[in-house]
């Protein structure tokens, strides 16, 4: 199979609108795959700085692509992917779609290509939250954004858990160490103000419930963590609540393979959940 360089000719792409906004925001790898009577699909990879160790990759078919043996494209397609890889010493490939149940997928899945996390991104009415039911206990504090700013010692606690529970729930595609300049701009740029985002028992940190602003309208859902669950709901709650006063929407942005996230996500009925599934695939060296 012929691969060329991707170049501004006109060619159109079929496929999922994020995998095709992904593949030309990292136009200047991209790549086409395909015959002598023409491209199949083009595909393109990159480095994410904060999870360097897994090459990313994305991909997209032309309608001659979709009419293809899905089975030799999924073979060309990883073969290309993972030369460019290990070039590159990295130690595998990490692919993420929300078209999961393609021919194409299905055929690189049964060549090693591995579903390892899903991501759930419903836009969440504030209107439908809950008043807080579960008490706050004793010997609490709920800590804002503004307030924070004022606690050196627990801004640097926040960014040490949030780190820890991060990485924890990316063992799969591993973070980049820790370096506290750059993650307390992921952390603490953009937070919602006069909203109870931390809480503290006697000044220890034991949960967080992290969101960011969008626009006037809309916040973004960000990280979320507990001690335990019990720490969690009762943060969690005030949070939304505080939320629900002043602004419509939450996105949401909820993996499966966090439990903090997973708990938030639960404070709201299903009835108000359009989920759109955005699943990571790897394939390790």
């Amino acid at each position: 199979m012929l691969i060329t360089p991707y170049t501004t000719q006109a060619i159109t792409l079929i496929g999922a609108p994020t995998d095709t906004q992904r593949l030309l925001a990292h136009r200047d790898q991209a790549m086409l795959l395909g015959t002598a009577t023409g491209p199949l699909a083009a595909f393109t990879t990159w480095r994410n700085p904060m999870h360097p160790y897994l090459l990313n990759f994305t991909f997209a078919l032309t309608a001659a692509g979709q009419a293809y043996d899905q089975a030799e494209l999924a073979d060309a397609l990883l073969s290309a992917t993972t030369a460019r890889a290990k070039a590159l010493k990295a130690r595998g490939l990490i692919t993420r779609t929300t078209a999961t149940t393609t021919p194409l997928i299905s055929a690189m899945v049964s060549r090693g290509l591995r579903r390892v996390r899903t991501t759930f991104n419903p836009v969440l009415s504030l209107a439908t939250a809950a008043l807080p039911s579960t008490p706050l206990p004793v010997g609490t504090t709920l800590h804002s954004s503004t307030a924070l700013a004022q606690q050196p010692a627990l801004r640097d606690a926040l960014l040490t858990r949030t780190y820890e529970a991060y990485a924890l729930s990316h063992r799969i595609n591993p973070v980049a160490p820790y370096n506290a300049g750059r993650w307390a701009a992921v952390i603490l740029d953009d937070l919602v103000a006069d909203v109870p985002l931390l809480l503290t028992h006697q000044g220890e940190l034991k949960a967080y419930c992290l969101i960011y602003a969008h626009d006037a309208q809309q916040v973004d859902f960000g990280y979320a963590w507990g001690a335990d669950a019990d720490w969690l709901a009762p943060l969690a709650e005030q949070t939304i609540s505080s939320l629900s006063g002043l602004y419509q929407t939450l996105n949401g942005e909820f993996d499966d393979t966090d439990p903090g996230a997973l708990q938030v996500a639960r404070l709201f009925p299903a009835a108000t959940r359009t989920d759109n599934e955005l699943a990571a695939y790897t394939l390790v060296f």
